[in-house]
């Protein structure tokens, strides 16, 4: 499954960084969960606990891959978001 969406048509050398950076993005946000089994995280959840320089779209991306790969569920409990508006939840998957 591809984890990096080239949508700017990067070639080369600087696609292969990306989908590099992608791929690290994905293990490191897995981690975080594994490490926290039964807590529920939002996205700008995530981005503050790593305190890694990431975009938030960048943090969504890998959430909703990670998702989709069944390694993460996402949860019916909401909570207010960076920008005032509820936001979903995720969790370790535990199927």
């Amino acid at each position: 499954m591809e984890n990096f969406y080239n949508t700017t048509g990067q070639t080369g050398a600087t696609l292969t960084a990306s989908r590099s950076a992608a791929k690290r993005q994905d293990s490191i946000i897995l981690e975080l969960f594994q490490r926290n089994p039964i807590d529920l995280f939002a996205p700008h959840d995530v981005q503050r606990l790593l305190g890694l320089p990431w975009p938030l779209t960048s943090v969504r991306r890998a959430i909703s891959d990670l998702t989709e790969r069944g390694l993460l569920e996402k949860t019916d409990h909401m909570r207010v978001g960076t920008f005032g508006k509820p936001v979903h939840t995720w969790r370790l998957s535990h199927k």
